[in-house]
């Protein structure tokens, strides 16, 4: 058994001065009704302890913060507060941190790669760092959320809250 986590895009809203998730649906083609769509529902174990800063020697401080509850509108607080029951690591952070801790990082070490004729001072393997990948995702979906207007507000307005269950 692994370590799920827990994804939601938000996009903050000055008119309320609260962070609201962005939700994003797809009919299901068998029945006549709607499924929400799930910005990711996969496993890596490496990066999930990249974004809990557990791997910072490969992969640098990642910049989250503790989420501030009192940020957010009631029917995303109502559900951290109920995952708190069972989850651990609640944790945000804004899609431009992201993107400028990508600049900073964007490949990682492969420990999964090629060390066969790695000899001590050669450059270590590297690979992509897998948070790219999860920072695509997360402006994908806010593309297809928001449609034409994501990318006009700056990418501070936006921020991914995430946490873990096992």
């Amino acid at each position: 058994m692994g370590i799920d986590i827990h994804l939601k895009i938000c996009k903050y809203d000055p008119a309320d001065n609260l962070w609201h998730e962005l939700k994003l649906y797809r009919k299901d083609k068998d029945k006549d009704e709607f499924k929400k769509v799930y910005l990711y529902e996969g496993r890596n174990s490496e990066m999930f302890a990249a974004m809990q800063n557990e791997e910072q020697d490969s992969y640098g401080h990642f910049p989250f913060a503790s989420i501030p509850l009192l940020s957010l509108d009631e029917e995303l607080r109502a559900e951290i507060e109920e995952a708190k029951e069972y989850c651990y690591g609640f944790a945000e952070v804004l899609l431009s941190d992201i993107e400028y801790y990508l600049k900073d990082h964007p490949t990682v070490v492969d420990y999964d790669g090629d060390w066969e004729d790695w000899k001590r001072g050669d450059p270590k393997p590297e690979k992509t760092n897998p948070i790219k990948y999860l920072f695509d995702s997360c402006c994908s979906y806010g593309e297809f959320a928001e449609g034409w207007s994501f990318g006009i507000d700056p990418l501070s307005r936006y921020k991914l809250l995430y946490w873990f269950d096992r």
